[in-house]
This record gives C-alpha cells, structure tokens and sequence, in this order.
C-alpha cells in the first residue's frame, strides 16, 4: 500500500498523475488515452465513482463516463450546465433559461439523468453530497468552485448502495484538483450574432505547499451574462400552433365525416403560423351573453370594435380557444410571447461569483488532515408572469364606468345590461412588467482525514473520514405582480358627482379603507396612466415585492474504509469497503408578503364582493385569497430530514488466465438507511465484471436503488383555489379549494435496476475504443401528484384511495345527485404507480498521430475522435397499474415537448500539431412526436391532426487555440469558440394549449440564441 507521501509538485509529476489518473478513469468508461509514462513511475490507488473500493487501474462492472474538464470547456466554454447538458445521458437538465418560478428555484442548474427527473440524480463534490440548493433537494451546480474541477464522472447505474440514497438515476461526481502547484486563470468574453446576451467569465487559481508537509489551494471565479427577454432578431419565432381545419369542420357539420376517424376533407387539426389565442386581446376583450355586446376588441385609442376571427376557424379546449392572427387568415388577436420572449424569457440575466480554499498538512506519513471551504452565489433576474384577466380570472366593466366608450355605454343601456365581461392579458405596454429576481449563496466548510493503516488485521487498508456543515440561502423576489387586492378596485372607476372627477368606486364609498385608490383605465393597450400602474403593482407605497426566504441546512458526518481483506485467493485479493454515516437536512423557509404580513393562509386580504360598500368586480377565482399577488400562494413552513446510513461493499475476483477468461470478478454492495418519517430502507447491487482477453470486457449489474421524499414533498402545503368537473353529479362543474404539495406520510420510492455491457479495445487498432451499455430502470412507488381533476375522475372510476382526498358538502342539501358538492380536494404528494426508463448508451473514441501538413513543433501531428450517442427506447408512467379501470400509462420516450428524444449524439474531432488545435462538434437531437394530445392521448396524424412532428435538429460547434510556452515553463493558450455554427434554427414546435393561449413552444433542448461567440486565453505557470 503506497503511503501517503507528498509528492514534489512539480509541473512534471503533477501532469504525470492527472494522466495516470485520467487513463485508469478512462479504461472504467470505456475509452482509452495512449500517454508517455515516465519509466519506474507507479501507478497510484485511486477510487473511481464506479466504486467505493480503490485499487490500481481496477475496472468495475458499473458504466462510468468521465470527461475531463478541459474537454467540458472546449465543447461549451461558459456555464458548466451547458456543456454537460450535450452529454446524450443527460435529458432536461434543468437551466437558467428553463427554471423561473416561485415555486421552486429560480435561475438553478440542476442535472438530470436520464430525464427522470433532477430530484433523482445524486450530486457529489470530490466524492461528498452538497448541501441541497432548492426544497427539492437538487443541487445547483453553478455555485460549485468551476475553476478547481478537474474532471466529471457520471455513474449511470447501480450507485445507492455504494454512495447512498437518492441515487436512482445515478451519480454525477465533480472531482476537485486538490493538488494542484503554480498559478492558472483564464479570462473570455462573448455574445451571440444578434448582438445580446453578451457575457464574461474570469477565473484565477493559486496553489503552494507551505514548507514540505503543507499545501494551499485558493480558486476565486465569476462569471456574468446579460439577459435576452424576447426573439428580437430571430424570425424563426412565428407563433405557430393547431386551429382546426374549416374542410373538416364543414364536413361534420354535414354528416359526411365523423369525429376521430379518417375524413377525405382532411384532419381535423392544422398546423400554421400566426396562432393566437381568441380568449383575450392587450386591450381587452368584452364577453356577454348579448351578441351585440359579446368580442368587441378594446383598441389603442380606447374604442372598440368587433374581434376578427379568422377564416381558418377556432379550436377550442376547456376555456381556450384559437385564431390566426392579420398576418395569416385574416383575424385578431396578440401573442404574450412575440411581445416579451414568455415567462422567463430566451435566457435570464445571470451573475455567479465561486470562492475555494483548500489546506492539508501530513501529521505522519501515513495520516493526512484537510480543510476546505466553498463559497458560492449567484444573481438571476427574468420577466415573469403578465397580470392575467381571462377566464376564471376575468374582470368587469360596469355600465357607469367612467372610462368606458360612450356607444358601448349606451348600447349596454340599449339591451339593459349592466355589466360585461372584460377579457385581457396585459402587455409590456402597461402592467407586464412583472419579473423574478433570484439570488442563492452556498457555503460549506469541510474538515476531515486520510490514514493509511499498518500492521494487524487491517494492514494496508485506507481510512477516510470527514465532518462537513453546509448552508444555502434562497432569496426569491416577486417584483411588479399585479396586485389583486387593488386591481379591480381601480378599474371599477366612476364620476365624482360632488366635484365629476373620475375616483374609485370603492373610495367613493368608503374613503377611509380605499382613499388611496387610484382609478385605472385598462380600456386599450397603453392607456393607463403611471400614477394608476404604480397603484395597482404597489410601486407607489414600496408593497410591489413579495419575498421567499428559504434557508437550507446539511450536516454530514461520514466514515468509510477500504482495502483488502484476503490476499491469498488464486485469482486475485478480495477488496472490501465499508462505512457509515450520519446526515441532517433542514430547511426553514419564510415568506414576506406586504399584503399579509404574518403570512396567514386562513386570512382574507383580497375584498369579497359587497356592492352596497363599493367593492364588486372581483372575479371569484380571487375574492378571499390569503395573498394579494395575483399566483402566488408559497407559505411559511418548517422541515427536517435525520437519516442514518451503513454500508459494505465487497470485490470477489473468481477466475483468472483461463481460456476466455482472462479475469472474472464479481461484486456486490448492500446499504442500510433509516430516514425520520420513512422508516429503514434497503439497498443493493450485484455486479460482474468478464475480461474475456485484452481486448474485450462483459459487465453487467443489477440494483435496488431508493429515493426517500424531499424537504418540499414532505413539507411544503399550499392552500390554493381550483375547479373541475364532477361525474358524479353529472359532469358539473364547480370551484372549490385544494391543499397542494407535501404529504409527510409517503414512502420511499424503489427501483430495480439493470444494466449490461461491453468495453472492446481492440489490440489492432491502436487507440481505438468502444463501449455500449443497456440499461433499464423500473421504480415503484414514485413520488408525484395526480392534479385535482386526475383524483375526482379515478374515485369515479373506482380508487377509493383517491376517493379519500376529496371533501364534500352535505348530501342532504342537494338529493338531486346522492352526493354533495365538492369542497375541497387533497392534491398532495403520493406515492403512484410505476415507472420505466431503458435505453442504450454507447461511446467510441480513437486517438492516432499523423503526418499530413509536418509538425510546427512542440509536439508533433495528432487526431482524435470522440463520440457519445444515447437510445432511448422507454420513459414511461402508469399512474395505477394494479387498477386498469383507472390507470393511465403514458409513454413519452420520443416526446420533444418533454426533452426526451430517442436518439442523441454528440461527436467531435480534435486535430493537434504542436501549439495548434482544432475541435470540432456535431450534436444531433432526432426527430419526435409534439405531444399535441386530445383528451390524454397523442394526436393521431392523418385524423386529429395533420402534422404532430418535430424534425430532427443539428448543430456544428467550433473551436481553435494556439498556445505560446513561456520562458518561465509555463504557457498562454488564446482560444476562440463558435456554438451552432451555422446558426441552425430550433424546429418548429407548434403549441396548442399553454396558460396564456397558443403559441410555438422552445425548450431547453434545442438552441434558441443562434450562432454565437466566446473569445478568451488561459495562462499557467
């Protein structure tokens, strides 16, 4: 067993070791580097993510893909997600672009392995869990010391008994450069064609041994990026969605076509440009049952006239509907997102700054004592949520108001009618300005020790032991929500008869309560004033923000040893490791909210209609709410997670030099955790590892993995307002209150995985190297919601488990229907059905030196190829399989519009020669189904619809460095990228029915900025 010996740090051995290191990482994930070695140098123990057990060189039945982090920073220099996220393994990762809302974690970059979800991928740091950045317990991986990472290992399978719960789609592994000598930044700047989203990134490092038993590391980085809000520039955006076919609709009204089956006149949907929603206008929409007073269309210069539908026809679902706006068809209407890119924009506004120290000191040379501490934050700001006036939430306009037209004034007096509905979704041009402003800080500090132990029964073996506290700070901000306390009330404007100025209704009455209200004129895109905005979003009185505060917690204490228990077996020493570990997750989270203070949910600060006191006009789905910030119903709660963890793995080698079996181990790992609230749960894995000879590797695993409920599904309950329609009182509909989120009674979920391969380095082809895995995951149990709807529609079909989460009124008071009406529904967290993800992975890579052009020094001529590519042949869910009456099972492996293609590669080919380099990449996405579905189920092309693909998509990345050595030994390499090359569009994803209406759909799949630039140098010495 080698000691621990502190090496001389010179540039020499350290590159010596990270290729050593880099090789043995390699050889696990099936690809191979040819390095010069320095001759009588020893290849050091180390321990790959794969396994808990360290030996030399030693491969593991478990796929392991390791890139190295120079090779992350060629492929996508910037944000660490972003380059990560063109790995083919990863499906919708969560990033800055995609995650805005108050919900949940604003801004966060969270991976996600094989697109089951974030929650259910484990994130270690040098081999230690990080303390959660979201009640979720995801962890955002932009707050890690990016400068210090060395290399990225993924474990794709089989990881909850070796390194713990959580673990269910595998383990993401950032190894730190703990050892690093000298001094290294880089500096690099860029933009897209367009001429936005212009950003920066500096790093520097600083690493030094204090006399010959200490060493100092210190890493500080930032980074910063400029928002993009909307498609400025981009024309590919055309607002594309379904409307249904008129021919087809011609047809059914004619009795010679016949819903859902195949029709000579032509599907019943179509997909075009131009699709808007016919719901609502910027302007305002006035809705009445009186045809003269129904779709007149608010303009600009607050006269109305009546709203154009298209000659294309509508479609319409629930209480959205569609038409082709003036560009295409004739119609009216707007689009939220041609007007401001959506919520949350193309990309967010970001800054991140990351800090890292690190100091060990050898005591002997067998026992070595660290300390390290990390700092991380990082700033986000997007545009959020429009104030929202339709359907449910639609607002009135009343006969007297005294903004309102005077011939649609009179011809409500015409028709007696004393009020119209008054349907809008505001523009930037008024109230849309609202935004989410995000800021996360992380700090852990670690303290722990490495012995090497000698003599007695547990000579030779490795000890490690770590005590770790770390906290995370969330502040999101709600900026500019409409105030719906104030909204209504405003737009409710009437004559003073004591002086004919235009005031509140509501301050009229009642001047003591509403004097300060501010009359509102929403009559028209545009023609509010500022006073009146201020009012309404809270500017004038600084109660426009509502804050969440939510602090998170881990402390981890953690002991673990390794080594070999038995020398003496023919084919090999068997190699053990085991362990045990203490860990606490709390999270405290509390919300500051001006309109409710004490953050009440049973209070009442949105008025309830009383027209005799001056307050009418407030639309159902608001009157009595517990806050008055239109969407918004985070609450105060408290949450903490115990959790006690034993566990033990062992290395059998079995056979060796035989015919065919040039080495067989097998493997196997149990753990043993027992989480507060959860109760004990078990995992574990067997594994065999087959070197049938030089060339070729057998491996195959198979695993139980578990993932207990997080902070936010077991703690976080929020009371909001719902509606639904009831089939046991005849299909009617009626709203009704529901209590969403955590359930502290549900159980772990459970897998069983599977996963079988090959490693093939044939001797012939030097350089050469192959890998393909299968794999399969099946979980029971898993830990998702129904929504109110899903749980009313499977007790009528016979769940009486679901039946239990519905409350209803007194049978008594309505015989008609035998049932009372609901109140209210439990729309919590349960555990569900089945899952089931599998697919292949493979990877192939081949390095060879060359002649073409002659060597310009400093090296010689070289190529290299490196390719991953990922099937994914089933992502599916049934919600309850053991009732068939009930269940549902959706399969959405192919599905675009949930990031989940069948295929996704990524190759790229590297040509050296001397300090030259170039690199190049091709990422293909395939092709796949939208997902455009009526009544639960895909459209079928041909009959429902006439087109519900998306086209496959490719993209060309670009990058070339020059690197100049300095007298000093060291060097400076000037670089610069090109990503998507050739500025290849997104595919056009048409939209059907999103909250704001239709519109073509973007996603964090596909690029959405075009071709863009990053130019920057590095330096070392």
């Amino acid at each position: 067993m080698t000691k621990l010996e502190k090496s001389n740090k010179s540039n020499k051995s350290r590159h010596f070791l990270i290729s050593a290191l880099t090789a043995a990482i390699a050889s696990v994930s099936g690809i191979s580097y040819t390095q010069a070695q320095d001759e009588g140098s020893e290849l050091q123990e180390i321990s790959v993510t794969g396994s808990r057990i360290r030996a030399t060189g030693m491969n593991t039945p478990t796929p392991v893909t390791a890139v190295d982090a120079s090779e992350l920073a060629t492929m996508a220099p910037g944000n660490l997600i972003e380059s990560l996220s063109q790995l083919p393994l990863f499906l919708n990762n969560a990033q800055p672009q995609t995650q805005f809302n108050f919900a949940g974690s604003a801004g966060a970059s969270n991976l996600n392995l094989r697109g089951i979800g974030t929650q259910r991928t484990l994130v270690l740091l040098d081999g230690r869990r990080v303390v959660p950045s979201s009640r979720t317990n995801t962890v955002d991986i932009a707050l890690f010391p990016d400068a210090m990472i060395r290399r990225v290992e993924t474990v794709t399978g089989g990881a909850s008994a070796a390194y713990g719960t959580d673990a269910m789609a595998g383990v993401v592994n950032f190894i730190l450069d703990t050892e690093f000598t000298g001094i290294d930044g880089h500096l690099q700047g860029g933009t897209t064609q367009r001429g936005d989203g212009e950003n920066w990134e500096g790093a520097f490092s600083f690493g030094t041994d204090i006399g010959e038993d200490t060493h100092l590391l210190m890493s500080v980085s930032g980074f910063q990026q400029n928002g993009i809000d909307g498609y400025q520039g981009r024309d590919w955006f055309q607002s594309y969605g379904t409307v249904t076919n008129p021919a087809w609709q011609s047809a059914i009204n004619a009795g010679t076509c016949q819903i859902n089956v195949q029709c000579a006149a032509g599907p019943q949907l179509i997909t075009a440009p131009n699709v808007v929603s016919t719901q609502y206008t910027f302007g305002g929409l006035t809705v009445s049952p009186v045809p003269a007073l129904n779709n007149l269309q608010f303009l600009s210069d607050g006269t109305v006239k009546p709203f154009q539908f298209s000659n294309m026809g509508t479609q319409g679902q629930g209480q959205l509907s569609q038409s082709i706006a003036p560009q295409f068809g004739g119609g009216s209407g707007d689009n939220i997102e041609a007007d401001r890119g959506g919520e949350g924009g193309l990309i967010p506004e970001i800054e991140r700054a990351n800090a890292f120290v690190y100091l060990d000191r050898d005591l002997t040379d067998d026992v070595n004592v660290y300390f390290q501490s990390i700092f991380g934050s990082s700033k986000t700001n997007s545009p959020a949520f429009t104030s929202l006036m339709f359907g449910p939430w639609q607002a009135t306009l009343f006969a007297d108001n005294a903004f309102l037209p005077d011939n649609l004034r009179q011809t409500m007096v015409d028709n007696g009618v004393e009020s119209v509905g008054f349907s809008s979704l505001r523009s930037t041009a008024d109230l849309g300005q609202a935004r989410f402003e995000q800021e996360n800080s992380t700090m852990s500090y670690t303290t722990g020790f490495k012995a090497d132990l000698n003599g007695g029964f547990l000579d030779g073996w490795h000890v490690d032991g770590y005590y770790q506290w770390g906290r995370t700070e969330v502040r999101i901000r709600q900026l500019d929500f409409a105030r719906v306390d104030r909204i209504f009330l405003a737009m409710d404007a009437v004559v003073d008869p004591a002086n004919g100025s235009v005031v509140c209704r509501a301050a009229l009455a009642n001047p003591d309560q509403f004097g300060g209200c501010v009359p509102l004129n929403l009559m028209g895109e545009g023609r509010a004033s500022q006073e009146a905005i201020d009012y309404a979003l809270g500017r004038n009185d600084g109660t426009n923000r509502k804050v969440q505060a939510a602090n998170l917690e881990q402390h981890v204490l953690d002991f673990s040893a390794n080594g070999e228990l038995y020398e003496g077996w023919g084919a090999g020493a068997i190699s053990a490791a085991i362990g045990a570990s203490y860990r606490r997750d709390r999270i405290q989270q509390r919300i500051t909210d001006p309109t409710n203070l004490p953050n009440d949910p049973t209070a009442s600060v949105v008025p309830v209609n009383n027209p005799a006191a001056g307050i009418q006009g407030i639309p159902g789905a608001f009157q009595g709410g517990s806050s008055g910030f239109q969407f918004s119903g985070a609450q105060n709660f408290t949450g903490r997670i115990n959790v006690y963890e034993a566990f033990t793995e062992v290395l059998v080698p079995v056979v060796s030099d035989m015919p065919f079996v040039q080495q067989f181990n097998l493997t196997g790992a149990g753990r043993w955790a027992d989480y507060s609230g959860s109760g004990t749960v078990w995992s574990y894995k067997f594994g065999q590892d087959w070197q049938v000879y030089d060339d070729l590797r057998l491996r195959s695993t198979i695993s139980r993995d578990v993932r207990a409920g997080s902070l936010s599904e077991r703690f976080d309950q929020q009371g909001q307002g719902a509606s639904g329609t009831d089939p046991f009182r005849g299909g009617q509909s009626n709203a009704f209150g529901q209590t969403i989120g955590g359930n502290p009674n549900i159980d772990p979920e459970k897998a069983l995985t599977f996963t079988g391969g090959f490693v093939y380095q044939p001797s012939y082809i030097e350089g050469l190297s192959l890998s393909a895995d299968f794999y399969r995951i099946r979980t029971k149990g898993l830990i998702a919601q129904l929504g109110t709807q899903t749980i009313i529609d499977q007790c009528f079909a016979g769940a009486e488990n679901q039946c239990a989460n519905i409350t209803r009124g007194n049978p008594a008071d309505d015989p008609e229907f035998g049932v009372g009406v609901i109140t209210g529904v439990f729309n919590g967290f349960q555990n569900l059905g089945r899952a089931v993800v599998a697919g292949i992975d493979i990877e192939a890579s081949y390095r060879t030196d060359i002649n073409l052009f002659g060597s310009l020094g400093g090296g010689g001529e070289s190529l290299s190829f490196r390719s991953f590519y990922s099937y994914l042949d089933r992502n599916s869910i049934d919600s309850d399989p053991t009732n068939a009456a009930s269940n549902t099972k959706i399969d959405n492996a192919g599905n675009i519009a949930g990031s989940l293609p069948r295929h996704k590669i990524t190759g790229n080919l590297t040509y050296s020669n001397g300090p030259f380099s170039a690199f190049i990449q091709e990422r293909y996405i395939s092709s796949g189904k939208n997902s455009i579905r009526i009544n639960g189920v895909d459209a079928v092309e041909g009959i429902q619809i006439d087109d519900n693909k998306v086209r496959a998509a490719y993209y060309t990345d670009l990058n070339l460095s020059w690197t100049m050595d300095q007298p000093n030994g060291g060097e400076i390499r000037l670089y610069a990228n090109v990503t998507n090359l050739l500025d290849e569009n997104p595919p056009i994803r048409a939209g059907f029915f999103n909250f704001f209406g239709a519109s073509q759909q973007v996603d964090a799949l596909h690029d959405v900025l075009g071709r863009r630039f990053v130019a920057g140098m590095n330096f070392s010495f």
